[in-house]
């Protein structure tokens, strides 16, 4: 069969008309049965030219809310900034007088992050443990200070003579005997 012949046999065969032989490349091109075919493609669809779509609107945070979200940034910038300033009052200092301003700044940016508001309101029992730790940190602070660092409570009370002078205690001399 030439090629032209089935071209016009396949032709024949979808405009309707059976002409090519049973045995044609021609059948395989249709389908046994109706249950073969595949649903019609649904119109396509059109956008709509009216206003933009906006976010679903998230409920607001409610001020005890926000009041606990400020505790809790408040408390997880001082601690940390209070612990650095034990070794470098600098920095930590830096960081604890503008706590106040940052905490401002990031309480409408969590109370606007659904995930966030809950992960600071909703179950917050380790919230407890970190205020334990706030209220234990000027003890800490203390106790670094009078110990480790010697700057608190060591002041000199013969107003002048050092009290570390230790050549009033020599030590012994061992002999190699």
């Amino acid at each position: 069969m030439a090629t032209s012949e089935l071209i016009r046999g396949l032709g024949e065969r979808l405009a309707g008309a059976s002409s090519a032989p049973a045995d044609s490349p021609a059948d395989h091109l249709e389908p046994e049965s109706d249950a073969d075919l595949l649903p019609p493609d649904p119109k396509p669809g059109r956008k709509a030219r009216g206003a933009p779509r906006s976010r679903p609107s998230v409920a607001k945070a409610t001020v005890a809310q926000k009041r606990a979200v400020a505790d809790a940034l408040t408390m997880m910038i001082t601690m940390p900034a209070g612990i650095v300033s034990l070794r470098d009052p600098v920095c930590g200092n830096a960081v604890l007088d503008q706590a106040d301003a940052v905490v401002d700044r990031l309480v409408p940016i969590v109370c606007r992050n659904p995930a966030l508001l809950s992960w600071f309101t909703e179950g917050a029992a380790y919230m407890d443990w970190i205020a334990l730790m706030g209220a234990l940190a000027p003890i800490a602070k203390t106790i670094w200070s009078h110990h480790v660092t010697r700057s608190l409570g060591h002041e000199q009370e013969d107003h002048g003579e050092h009290s570390d002078d230790f050549s009033g205690y020599p030590a012994p001399v061992f002999s190699a005997a």
